[in-house]
């Protein structure tokens, strides 16, 4: 397979997840359930997906201008000195505030509408200038009591605004320090955890592994450093390793989580998929070894019945995607995480970009 033969994905179902405050975070089958409101994390992904549809020319123009303005309300809607909050009930209420990873990926969602050059231009440099106190302040947090996703969402951050036109030279050279000690610490976190039998930078390997893998790529860039990647593209190795070795995808289950000992085979979120395609693009984009990339095209076919249980994870009347591979079945729910992570694990193969 090639990009020039990938379909995109139709946007019923990530249409009909949005309402007039973002896109609704869960499904009871193909129903949207309000019950549990809105999630930062599905908005900040929503916002970086409708920012490359726009950009490849994927969705019409008044609709597409429509939903990025959703998307990007919402995280101003979520932000709140110096954080965001995780949900928005049913209401449009905040709820549970606090710096986690969905704190740092909308950041970087912010970052990515600002290297897109939208038409939000000014807007959404305002509202990057209110975050950027938040991101520079990593240069004096301890990193053992951040989750290793946040840390891996604020080189994201760095690296979209590395690629703006309007970026200050100064605030940079401040964030290439963030980066360096974010790379320092995965570094020491890989040559601790790692031996002949585990490559890893953590003792367990849990949800969206992927970007773990991207934060050594990314960094090697932003800091002009080749030899930087080496224990991403080491971890990649190794996790493809033990989730492909039956030339298909096996997404880690979520019933436990994978460490050393035990390698639970479901559930299987459709996340993981996004994020392995994810990391192998950006491996392909950094070594341009067409290996990596035809795996990517591979691993994708998971959403189309290449996986464990040999079934489609799409919905053919609603054009959505399943929640989950469980055990013998699907979990038949279709909410906002799933749908995302088909859309932009496409965008990740056709138009070879860093997501």
């Amino acid at each position: 397979m090639s990009d020039n033969q990938l379909t995109p994905p139709s946007l019923k179902h990530f249409i009909k997840l949005t309402d007039q405050i973002g896109m609704i975070q869960h499904c009871i089958k193909n129903k949207p359930d309000l019950t549990h409101g809105y999630a930062t994390d599905d908005n900040a992904r929503a916002l970086i997906a409708i920012n490359e549809l726009i950009l490849h020319n994927q969705v019409p123009d008044l609709l597409h201008r429509q939903l990025q303005r959703k998307y990007f309300n919402f995280l101003k809607r979520a932000y709140f000195q110096d954080g965001f909050y995780c949900y928005l009930d049913s209401d449009g209420k905040p709820l549970e505030f606090g710096q986690g990873p969905w704190s740092t990926r909308a950041t970087m969602a912010i970052a990515h509408l600002l290297h897109h050059n939208s038409s939000y231009q000014d807007e959404a440099n305002a509202f990057f200038n209110q975050l950027l106190p938040i991101i520079l302040d990593y240069q004096k947090v301890d990193f053992q009591n951040l989750s290793l996703r946040s840390l891996s969402f604020v080189v994201f951050t760095i690296f979209y605004y590395q690629q703006t036109k309007s970026k200050d030279q100064t605030i940079m050279a401040n964030l290439i320090k963030i980066c360096q000690q974010i790379n320092s610490y995965f570094q020491t976190r890989f040559n601790t955890y790692t031996n002949k039998d585990w490559v890893w930078i953590d003792n367990k390997i849990t949800y969206d592994n992927g970007k773990l893998i991207q934060s050594f790529l990314l960094n090697s860039i932003l800091l002009g450093q080749p030899k930087i990647a080496e224990p991403g593209l080491k971890m990649l190795d190794f996790y493809l390793s033990i989730t492909y070795k039956n030339n298909y995808f096996q997404a880690p289950g979520n019933k436990g989580f994978w460490t050393k000992k035990q390698h639970p085979l479901f559930d299987e979120q459709a996340l993981e998929t996004y994020s392995l395609v994810a990391a192998l693009t950006s491996a392909f984009l950094l070594t341009n070894k067409q290996y990596y990339l035809d795996i990517g095209y591979d691993v994708y076919q998971w959403f189309y019945g290449k996986n464990r249980l040999n079934i489609t994870m799409l919905d053919t009347d609603t054009e959505g995607v399943f929640d989950g591979l469980k055990e013998a079945n699907r979990n038949l729910n279709q909410g906002a995480e799933s749908i995302l992570s088909l859309v932009l694990a496409f965008l990740c193969l056709k138009y070879r970009i860093n997501l």
